[in-house]
């Protein structure tokens, strides 16, 4: 199957000849497990072109939902989706597929390094399905370097993009990631770009971030968000709000040199030392979008399964990052720092939000929900015996 290259105004090129736009509409971080037609909707109404979602979201039937609604021609979309935990690749795939109801994906990404069993191995089942037609690039997501250099050691065609957490407080820490990347062609995706405003406010980035801001005339999520361009990367973002996916996307708008070096090194500089201390993502002043799993427990539209909820953040395992999700590009209602006028804020406080359980924990319970299950079926087996008897 030889499908046409999509085209887009704002785009970078990735290294098998497609290009990939510089934005997209998540649908994790608060979104996952819930009904999000509504604002993929309002997305696409807003200009949005590249909608990323994943089998592990339980989010692919809304937004095949929102696109069918749209009336929008599949070419003019880019739609980027995510493996399964666990489950071969390609019936994660073709699951994927049927859940949007569409015939490819635009890209298609190993969710995290642990979902499959072995790296190598999955990175060849991954250039089969390229080749089949089932998507157009294929790519990582949370790869470290390790596991991106074990990729690439049986790679005949380079991922073409590693999609990651990446903020001021975090770049330091994933710089080695960035340009591995870089030297090897592979495009950087960026989520969780607004920690700084959404997770961590107050700390030292706000400085240069409103500097910035001040001499653009622009929002602090505007300053954030060329700062992310400036490392090369595309934006993965999300919010419920109209008016800030037109804030979102004005960032298009903006040249790319928008930020001087100095402003750049000076964003660098103030996040090197990490996040500032204090309450962190558990901070009852965190905006509204960022999750807790009371919120999902108690939601209408929360359906996951119980083995994945169990299961619902071991993507942070492998990270160096904050957890994969935890705000991904969230709904900035209240920013700690001055906004132009034409951008009012809110005062809407959510619930904290959960911590990633650790690797043994979540050893411990997995293995008591399988001695619990061998357990019931030595009792049911036992008991027909006795009565077979």
């Amino acid at each position: 199957m030889v499908l046409p290259k999509i085209a887009t105004a704002m785009s970078l090129p990735l290294n098998d000849g497609y290009s990939i736009p510089t934005i997209s509409f998540g649908t994790g971080s608060k979104w996952k497990w819930h009904d999000v037609t509504t604002y993929v909707q309002l997305a696409l109404e807003s200009g949005f072109s590249h909608l990323d979602t994943a089998a592990f979201y339980e989010t692919e039937p809304f937004v095949g939902c929102a696109i069918k609604e749209s009336g929008l021609a599949r070419k003019d979309l880019f739609l980027t989706t995510k493996c399964g935990l666990m489950i071969p690749l390609r019936k994660s795939l073709k699951n994927n597929l049927e859940k949007l109801g569409v015939e490819y994906v635009d890209l298609f990404l190993i969710h995290n390094h642990f979902f499959v069993p072995d790296i190598k191995e999955a990175w060849k089942e991954m250039e089969k399905l390229k080749e089949e037609g089932l998507t157009r690039s294929i790519g990582v997501s949370n790869y470290e370097v390790k596991h991106l250099k074990q990729t690439m050691r049986v790679a005949k065609v380079k991922p073409a993009v590693n999609q990651i957490s990446l903020n001021p407080y975090n770049y330091a820490e994933m710089k080695p990631i960035i340009d591995y990347c870089q030297e090897n062609g592979i495009v950087v995706e960026a989520y969780s770009s607004l920690a700084p405003i959404t997770t961590y406010p107050g700390g030292p980035v706000d400085i240069p971030i409103t500097a910035a801001g001040l001499r653009l005339g622009i929002t602090p999520t505007q300053v954030i968000f060329l700062w992310v361009r400036a490392k090369g990367a595309v934006i993965v973002t999300t919010t419920s709000s109209k008016g800030r996916m037109k804030e979102y996307l004005a960032v298009n708008d903006l040249p790319p040199t928008s930020l001087t070096h100095e402003e750049i090194a000076a964003i660098d500089h103030a996040g090197a030392n990490g996040p500032p201390p204090g309450p962190g993502p558990s901070s009852p002043s965190q905006p509204e979008s960022t999750s807790s799993s009371s919120s999902f427990l108690t939601s209408s539209s929360f359906h996951l399964s119980p083995l994945s909820r169990i299961l619902s953040s071991l993507s942070s395992w492998s990270s160096p990052s904050p957890p994969k999700d935890a705000s991904l590009g969230v709904d900035l209602e209240k920013s700690p720092l001055p906004l132009p006028p034409s951008y009012p804020t809110t005062t809407q406080t959510p619930p904290p939000m959960r911590h990633p359980p650790t690797k043994i924990t979540l050893v411990g319970v997995i293995t008591i929900l399988l001695l619990s299950i061998t357990s019931i079926l030595g009792i049911v087996l036992v008991l027909a015996g006795l009565f077979c008897c």
